[in-house]
């Protein structure tokens, strides 16, 4: 039983956008940065419990763990895309992401089943693990369900949720939170963790031409997350979670304030004194993907409107033509 240094970088990257000492904890690891950044390197569990642990308490976050998985789900959209390319359906590429989940966490194995309500994700920790550190199995469970829902959003390009989600442990007073982030039914005590999706969901086709577009926002989104990582303030942290939290539309300001563990009144008050509001970083960012994606001449213009989340082709054009002077058409001519 291992971990990925890969998967716990990820982790601490996290945890450092949230307030902790990124240094600190890599020193924590008893490894460099270039070790961990090697997904084939692995770390013991006494390590990684540590650092889990250290994270929940230095974030002050008693869901560290899933407002990770639902932050980092861009990490792993390059390799999900190309699952996409090999797997008819999205069953199958389901399957394969259980399969690869082991690559970064082999004591929290994943199984896809098919029963008469639907088809059950089972997600079952290693029992030596649950003995050793609670926290840190819960953390990076919670962590793992919300990043396999993130999985699923992208291979359905669809915004759906399971049907409900079972947890082992106890309630504690977690399911609002949970609930916000899975939008279904929470059980608690239960024999195993589970996520219940619909069959037909499950069962339907991957449809390629989508994820042709789906692979240029996360291609743009990655390229400007890179470009981003030394900006400081709240306007660029705002901005960082929508590119991680796009899924594959913007996310909504509740959505970003909640994983970032502030109410959306206080993240609104923080954008106010940068003299900003959320919809302005929204729009920022739509502007700048808009020229970016009219740039490529194998996106018409309905294409480039679907990627920016508009409800039709005249939405899009007018917001264009308020930043620009110019209609989308007209500025591709131009250029």
């Amino acid at each position: 039983m291992d971990f990925s240094g890969r998967f716990l970088l990820s982790m601490i990257q996290f945890a450092a956008v949230r307030g902790s000492d990124q240094e600190q904890l890599i020193t924590m690891s008893g490894h460099d940065l270039a070790y961990l950044s090697d997904e084939e390197n692995r770390i013991l569990p006494a390590v990684y419990n540590r650092i889990i642990e250290h994270c929940v308490d230095t974030t002050q976050d008693n869901f560290f763990g899933l407002h990770a998985g639902e932050y980092l789900n861009l990490a792993a959209a390059g390799l999900i895309g190309q699952i996409s390319q090999t797997s008819s359906t999205v069953k199958e590429a389901l399957e394969y992401c259980c399969e690869f989940a082991a690559l970064g966490c082999q004591a929290l194995p994943m199984n896809l089943e098919q029963t008469m309500e639907g088809y059950r994700l089972e997600v079952i920790p290693n029992a030596s693990w649950e003995n050793e550190s609670p926290i840190a199995v819960q953390q990076t469970l919670e962590g793992t369900m919300a990043f396999f829902l993130r999985e699923f959003h992208f291979l359905t390009i669809q915004k759906y949720y399971p049907l409900e989600v079972g947890f082992k442990y106890p309630q504690e007073n977690r399911n609002e939170e949970l609930e916000r982030v899975f939008k279904c039914p929470i059980r608690h005590n239960q024999s195993v963790s589970y996520m219940l999706l619909s069959t037909e969901q499950v069962e339907a086709k991957i449809i390629t031409s989508d994820f042709k577009l789906l692979r240029i926002l996360v291609e743009h989104a990655e390229a400007k997350l890179e470009k981003m990582s030394g900006d400081e303030g709240i306007y660029h942290q705002v901005r960082k979670a929508i590119l991680n939290l796009s899924e594959p539309c913007f996310p909504t300001i509740e959505t970003v304030a909640a994983n970032m563990n502030v109410s959306v009144r206080s993240l609104q008050r923080k954008l106010a004194v940068e003299s900003t509001t959320y919809k302005e970083v929204i729009d920022d960012l739509r502007k700048e993907m808009a020229l970016k994606y009219l740039d490529q001449n194998a996106l018409n213009v309905q294409e480039v409107s679907d990627l920016l989340g508009y409800a039709d082709v005249s939405s899009f054009s007018r917001s264009f033509k308020k930043w620009t002077n110019l209609s989308p058409r007209a500025y591709r001519q131009a250029n």
